[in-house]
């Protein structure tokens, strides 16, 4: 069972969050080592929320920082700072933060991205009119390598359980347009707290990458919807804090592709695509073996087949609508955005 947030942190949060009691939104920003990137979107989220007029709270949840980062934030006053014991990973932190606050609706906010200023009331201005049925709603992320490329409009995940950002590389104005997606990324995502509740939290054995992917399937399983609305826009350092290439995010993100095929795949999709699903993945590791000479995603991948068992246990995946399976050469065009646009492309 997952401890409550107060005991995987060590310490009392019954202070953060108490200024939420009646609002309609809170903020969790995870940090870790995130030095001027966290100052920066903080000062963002104050911006947006003085300009929202609206009572927000703002609570960084801080995984065992040793840069000073989180001791600076709580220098600021304005925000909350909770404490976690040790680096727990995105979605243990998350969880701790959507815990110790109780509005209607958590903005999660990476500390590598800052908001626009019109973000907050931007979504304060759409949440009054969103289907009840709404449990997530995605805001319009743009790379901040030059504010008008869209990171994602959106996620969408295809029958292969690739996930991509749904129309990166395109400009923003071709995403003007709100539309119903699979999935919000949890660069920027907006949780309905009744659609918490509903589905749960999010799975802390991933660690870091796929668990946004996850929630919203297991939300879409339930009946719930995730909409897309582009008025609220967040810019992004695309990969600040574990480099568009490093081993770290090809481990994780080939580990956690795999999870998540295990807990949300319906049997009769896995059946229709396996030998696509393994073509596909073999291909790609072979690619990244040659191009960046990493067997990153092919451990990844190991091991995650090795929790297959683990993870299927218990689950009862239903069909949900998918987008239609996409080319290696897609997947290849979209990473060949994502590392121009990283944080660490001067270093491609």
């Amino acid at each position: 069972m997952r401890q409550p947030a107060s005991q995987r942190s060590g310490v009392k949060n019954d202070h953060v969050g108490a200024a939420d009691r009646s609002a309609k939104l809170a903020v969790v920003v995870v940090n870790y080592n995130g030095g001027e990137l966290l100052a920066d979107c903080i000062a963002s989220l104050l911006a947006a929320v003085a300009a929202s007029a609206a009572e927000i709270a703002i609570v960084i949840v801080d995984n065992a920082s040793s840069d000073g980062s989180a001791a600076a934030a709580a220098r600021l006053g304005a925000v909350d700072v909770l404490p976690m014991s040790a680096n727990l990973g995105f979605g243990s932190a998350a969880n701790a933060g959507i815990e110790a606050t109780s509005s209607d609706w958590v903005a999660l906010v990476n500390a590598d991205a800052t908001v626009a200023p019109e973000a907050l009331a931007a979504f304060l201005e759409c949440e009054r009119s969103v289907p009840a049925n709404v449990g997530v709603v995605a805001p319009q992320i743009r790379f901040a390598s030059d504010g008008t490329t869209l990171n994602s409009a959106g996620m969408e995940v295809d029958e292969l359980g690739v996930a991509y950002g749904r129309l990166v590389g395109h400009s923003a104005e071709e995403a003007n347009e709100p539309a119903s997606v699979f999935a919000a990324s949890g660069a920027g995502a907006f949780l309905r707290r009744s659609m918490l509740e509903e589905v749960g939290l999010f799975d802390e054995r991933y660690f870091l990458y796929f668990e946004d992917v996850d929630l919203c399937w297991r939300a879409q399983a339930l009946g719930w919807k995730v909409r897309y609305e582009p008025q609220i826009v967040i810019h992004h350092q695309h990969s600040a804090f574990t480099t568009q290439n490093s081993p770290l995010k090809f481990y994780h993100v080939g580990r956690n592709r795999i999870r998540t095929l295990a807990k949300n795949a319906p049997t009769p999709l896995l059946r229709r695509h396996a030998l696509r699903m393994v073509t596909n993945d073999t291909l790609y590791v072979l690619y990244v073996a040659i191009a960046v000479r990493s067997l990153a995603p092919l451990r990844g991948r190991i091991d995650g087949l090795r929790d297959w068992r683990a993870f299927r246990a218990g689950a009862q995946p239903v069909e949900v609508p998918l987008a239609p399976a996409g080319s290696l050469g897609a997947a290849l065009r979209r990473r060949w955005v994502a590392t121009r646009n990283s944080f660490d492309a001067g270093a491609q």
